[in-house]
């Protein structure tokens, strides 16, 4: 099932993650296998956003939630970096120039 086209989508996107972010619960996989199959519904800069937010919480001093859902975000990062190169993202630069 698509998602369908709605100028919303990427806001509630980004409050999704981060409501999630730092939880110990089962949001932290569901956010991530939810954004990971809506992908590319997102705008450039709802993608943006995203990738920021998830970045600096997984550099950032935490709390993180417990380990597995800092595996679980680690994990995200790393798949939108990969997402970022391969659709040839114009964000790419900035998903690719921050570890």
């Amino acid at each position: 099932m698509d998602m369908p086209s709605d100028p919303d989508t990427g806001f509630i996107a980004v409050a999704a993650l981060r409501y999630s972010m730092g939880r110990q619960t089962y949001a932290c996989g569901l956010v991530a296998e939810w954004l990971k199959r809506y992908w590319d519904t997102f705008t450039d800069s709802d993608r943006k956003v995203l990738f920021q937010n998830l970045r600096e919480f997984v550099l950032g001093p935490g709390p993180h939630g417990a380990e597995c859902d800092k595996n679980t975000w680690k994990d995200l990062l790393s798949w939108m970096k990969c997402m970022g190169r391969e659709l040839g993202d114009r964000t790419h630069r900035d998903y690719n120039s921050h570890s």
